[in-house]
Parts: C-alpha cells; sequence; structure tokens
C-alpha cells in the first residue's frame, strides 16, 4: 500500500493555467555611470512555459525559476524606457506574448550647494 501510495504521489502533475507577466528595475532614478538592473519573468512558472524573453531586442537569459536578469550601464540623462518582451507557451500549447514598458530617469550631476 505504502509503495502504492508513493507511486501515486510521483504521477501528480500540476498545471498552472493563469500567468502573469513581471519587469522591474533596481531603480527609477538613476545618475550617468550607474548599473540599470532589470528582472523580467512570469508569474506561477511552470517550466513547460518554457519563457524567452528580450529587451530592447536582445535575448536575455531565462534562469532556472523563469526570471531573467538584464543589467546594463545607463548613460543619457532624462527620462528613458527599455522594452521588455515575454514570450511564453500557455498550457494549452499557444504562444502568449506580453510587452512591458520599463521606465526610468537618468539624472544630471550637479555641483556642491552652500
Amino acid at each position: 500500500m505504502v509503495e502504492y501510495c508513493h507511486k501515486e504521489i510521483g504521477e501528480v502533475e500540476l498545471i498552472y493555467d493563469e500567468f502573469a507577466a513581471f519587469a522591474g528595475t533596481n531603480s527609477q532614478y538613476l545618475m550617468p555611470g550607474e548599473e540599470l538592473v532589470i528582472t523580467a519573468g512570469i508569474g506561477a512558472f511552470s517550466k513547460a512555459a518554457r519563457p524567452s524573453i528580450t529587451i530592447d531586442g536582445a535575448n536575455v537569459v531565462v534562469k532556472e525559476d523563469g526570471s531573467a536578469e538584464y543589467k546594463t550601464t545607463v548613460g543619457s540623462s532624462g527620462s528613458n524606457t527599455k522594452k521588455v518582451r515575454i514570450s511564453y507557451t500557455k498550457p494549452d500549447g499557444t504562444i502568449a506574448t506580453v510587452e512591458k514598458d520599463v521606465k526610468y530617469t537618468v539624472g544630471v550631476p550637479s555641483g556642491l550647494v552652500v
């Protein structure tokens, strides 16, 4: 009986049928030369989802947990946007794609104020 129960436990298959894409940064206000880190992925992750993530058209390596981390050094001051595109396979086998804009601001260094 114990062996049968152990076998049945191993045959349980979880299928997530709801997904939520996410994309976020380490900061929304940066100074020139500082590093911008974008973390993106899907919630309720299932390995069957096989996500594919690009940021500004560049492929980003997807980690075991289904998330990806993008790092870049920011340059020009002012408001900036990175385009994040997350594609994944839904449980019914169709491909879903979510696009997110990640906005951040790069400040301008100023002199000392007395």
